[in-house]
């Protein structure tokens, strides 16, 4: 009987063995590394040369966009960087039919391609689009017509007023 309970012990103790091993090397589901869903979007309007005046906008299929003006950690987007560096985030439903706009525009963005006409600039402003799991980042260029009706509806449905602004 003695064996039968080392045996035993022996089991459960590889098992206890295996089960912390596991809850010690799995991902961390808490860590606030959020990935874009299919269908989530996320938009950050930015200037090219100031980590300030960086807008995010959070946007959902069911039409809540949440909106914040914040300052970057770094040059390149980060969502975690954006999201830590937002004090005051303002969230509203938009309605339908600016949601069908909106995403009909990116559509239009990807289609057309116009995140390949993409330039290092230092006196203008930078739009990086977070969709189905790629990252479009592109100037706003005010000739270029999906990207400027992009910040048409942002700033239609924005509940934090946009302030795109040339530097002197």
């Amino acid at each position: 009987m003695a064996k039968k309970s080392k045996k035993l012990l022996i089991i459960f103790s590889v098992l206890f063995a295996l089960l912390l091993i596991s809850f010690f090397i799995r991902p961390d589901k808490t860590k606030n590394d959020r990935k874009v869903n299919s269908g989530d979007l996320i938009i950050a309007v930015y200037p090219a040369s100031s980590l300030n005046e960086t807008y995010l906008f959070d946007i959902f299929p069911n039409g809540n966009i949440i909106a914040s003006l914040g300052t970057r950690k770094n040059i390149n987007i980060s969502y975690d960087d954006l999201k830590a560096n937002t004090p005051e985030k303002y969230s509203q439903y938009i309605k339908t039919e600016y949601l069908i706009r909106l995403y009909k525009t990116i559509n239009e963005i990807i289609e057309n391609k116009c995140y390949l006409n993409y330039r290092e600039s230092y006196d203008w402003w930078d739009i990086t689009v977070l969709y189905s799991d790629k990252i479009y980042k592109m100037n706003l260029d005010r000739n270029e017509k999906y990207v400027k009706e992009l910040i048409e509806i942002l700033s239609e449905i924005s509940p934090i007023i946009i302030d795109i602004h040339a530097w002197s």
